[in-house]
């Protein structure tokens, strides 16, 4: 049985460089946003490990982490569904741990950041791990998470 190779067409620049972060960079990126702070670290295992957006991943709140399910439920702001938070991804323990150590009620709102400072405090991480080039952005770690679950024969539209 021929196997179908995933189309790797969006995983590429126009120039050829690559748009997504490697599984190796993806545990040096971690590494580094566990020394900087909690915050740092947090944010960085909710994007590497959920594909979320980054609007996604500021929105969340201390009552969208689904402990009983170990998983993030997050509200889809691409498509509309009767359910505005229709989307539960799981996501290893650390990740609920790192999030249960930000300081927060139930009803506010993990990360006190505008998108474009979570934007940098990402940028920042990532360069200071020696990572440049059109990868070296939040979206490079949507775009990892993609890659592998298309690899791993998840539908794309999923």
């Amino acid at each position: 049985m021929l196997r179908r190779r995933p189309n790797v067409s969006g995983l590429y620049s126009q120039t050829g460089q690559r748009k997504y972060v490697t599984r190796e960079e993806g545990v040096w990126l971690l590494r580094e946003a566990k020394r900087s702070s909690v915050a740092d670290y947090a944010l960085c295992s909710v994007l590497l490990h959920t594909g979320c957006r980054i609007s996604e991943a500021l929105a969340l709140k201390h009552d969208l982490i689904d402990i009983d399910m170990g998983g993030l439920w997050f509200r889809t702001l691409k498509r509309r569904c009767a359910d505005p938070f229709c989307r539960l991804v799981p996501v290893p323990s650390d990740v609920i741990t790192a999030l249960s150590l930000l300081s927060c009620t139930a009803d506010c709102i993990l990360f006190a950041w505008s998108r474009a400072t979570a934007w940098r405090h990402v940028c920042r991480l990532m360069r200071q791990v020696g990572m440049e080039g059109a990868y070296t952005s939040p979206k490079g770690l949507r775009h990892r998470f993609g890659g592998v679950a298309v690899c791993e024969g998840v539908p794309i539209s999923l």
